[in-house]
């Protein structure tokens, strides 16, 4: 699959997807970025989500959904 393939997947069944697969998802779609800033940013969402507790760990996946809209809504166009 491609990178936009997984990224509208996940997107539509956030809910049925491992936390771990979620993130390497994210971590594909932070290669794309352009700016150091905002690469830099998303890796410490990751690195957050990752040593966060279990139970919280969807819940703060579901706060990046975002950015697999963005990448999404970007490679469209």
């Amino acid at each position: 699959m491609t990178l936009t393939e997984d990224a509208e997947r996940i997107y539509t069944d956030s809910d049925h997807v491992s936390v771990e697969e979620f993130l390497d998802v994210l971590s594909r779609i932070g290669n794309e970025l352009r700016t150091a800033d905002t690469k830099e940013y998303l890796e410490k969402k990751i690195i957050a989500v990752r040593s966060a507790e279990p139970k919280e760990r969807q819940k703060l996946c579901k706060k990046l959904l975002p950015y697999l809209a963005w990448y999404m809504s970007r490679s469209n166009n």
